[in-house]
């Protein structure tokens, strides 16, 4: 049990929980509370995704068994979406996406594009014809109205919005219609950090 003082002595809190739908879908929802005066404030921010790129169906399933968790339950999503790249323009792109809950709350993620660019393809080439998962980006989801953050320094390498999902969650479920608004700037050397906004139907 953690004591009260370890808590006390903490600057501030942050936290992930599930929501299970009614058609059982899973949905990371993001949470924070802060110690300073036992008093709860409005969730900001919050990096709760760890992404893998799986160039090939093969290497998606040799990720799970690594990571135990070929036998649990993983979320589909095929995404149509228009991106565009510094001083690239602007193009259609589909990706396939699967969701995993089943690692303390933090939100695993698949990734693997099936059509159109990427920023993986113009800075991860190498990576990419290795046919090995490697990490694709650190994914933070902002709350609603809340600014994508400057990232000074940090070029930014995709932007994108998506125009189609196929998840059920997102289709006939609690959250149909929604959309998203991410993105993903270069933090280093094959280092990446995804900035996810939620965008609701009208």
């Amino acid at each position: 049990m953690i004591s009260s003082a370890f808590v006390k002595s903490l600057p501030e809190i942050s936290c992930a929980y599930l929501l299970i739908s009614a058609e059982g879908d899973y949905k990371a929802v993001g949470s924070s509370f802060s110690q300073k005066g036992n008093k709860e404030k409005e969730a900001n921010m919050k990096m709760d995704q760890v992404c893998w790129y799986c160039p090939t169906n093969e290497s998606a399933a040799s990720l799970k068994s690594n990571l135990g968790l070929a036998g649990q339950l993983w979320i589909h999503d095929t995404v149509t979406a228009e991106s565009s790249f510094e001083g690239l323009g602007t193009a259609t792109n589909v990706a396939e996406l699967q969701f995993c809950y089943d690692l303390g709350g933090t939100e695993i993620e698949i990734l693997r594009y099936v059509q159109g660019p990427h920023w993986h393809l113009f800075h991860e080439k190498l990576a990419l014809q290795s046919g090995k998962p490697f990490i694709s980006h650190i994914g933070f989801h902002l709350d609603d109205g809340e600014p994508f953050p400057a990232m000074e320094g940090c070029p930014l390498v995709q932007e994108t919005f998506t125009l189609s999902h196929t998840a059920a969650y997102l289709t006939t479920g609690p959250a149909k219609g929604r959309k998203y608004h991410y993105r993903i700037h270069k933090v280093g050397p094959g280092n990446y950090a995804k900035f996810i906004r939620r965008v609701h139907p009208q």
